[in-house]
């Protein structure tokens, strides 16, 4: 669940196998808790802990969509999250970089992390620019972060180009 993708939720149509929008629950092709199952039935050499991803969920309630996600389309995000992590998922993942999260505003992450936050799991998050808005995307996580009432992971924290890389001494410091 790195990054904003994860294994499940993930919803397939009845005409093939091509992942599509939210709909009936019977369209299911992976929930979280039969992903887990898999894990938990395999004799694994490793401690895996399954962290859902916010672009996994995003897709499953709005596919590709660039749209901002409406009310009932955050609400059914929060639904399917819930459910995750009633099955025993560890943490939320963000890809803010990356489509479909990339689409996805301050709010909406925000609402995903609320529920994160009631179920004492921790946020983790590829923010959305390692680059000329590194600090803008640092104090959007911390935003996130603080207005939900969650712990965060910074995942990758660095800057690209060399006209970006004395960012990070402000970003640490905003980290503080």
């Amino acid at each position: 669940g790195q990054c904003g993708g994860s294994a499940a939720p993930v919803k397939k149509d009845s005409q093939s196998d091509n992942v599509t929008e939210f709909g009936d629950p019977d369209e299911i092709r992976q929930t979280m808790s039969g992903f887990i199952s898999t894990l938990s039935s395999h004799n694994l050499g490793a401690n895996l802990v399954p962290f859902v991803g916010h672009g996994t969920i995003r897709k499953a309630v709005m596919g590709l969509s660039g749209a901002t996600a409406d009310a009932e389309q955050v609400k059914q995000m929060e639904e399917l999250l819930a459910e995750c992590f009633e099955a025993g998922a560890c943490g939320l993942s963000f890809g803010l970089f990356y489509a479909p999260g990339c689409y996805a505003s301050t709010d909406e992450a925000t609402a995903l992390a609320k529920i994160a936050a009631k179920y004492n799991r921790p946020v983790s998050a590829h923010i959305r620019s390692e680059g000329n808005l590194l600090v803008e995307a640092v104090e959007e996580f911390i935003s996130i972060i603080k207005n939900s009432g969650a712990r965060g992971i910074l995942s990758h924290h660095k800057a690209v180009r060399k006209h970006n890389w004395g960012k990070v001494h402000k970003t640490i410091e905003l980290l503080k």
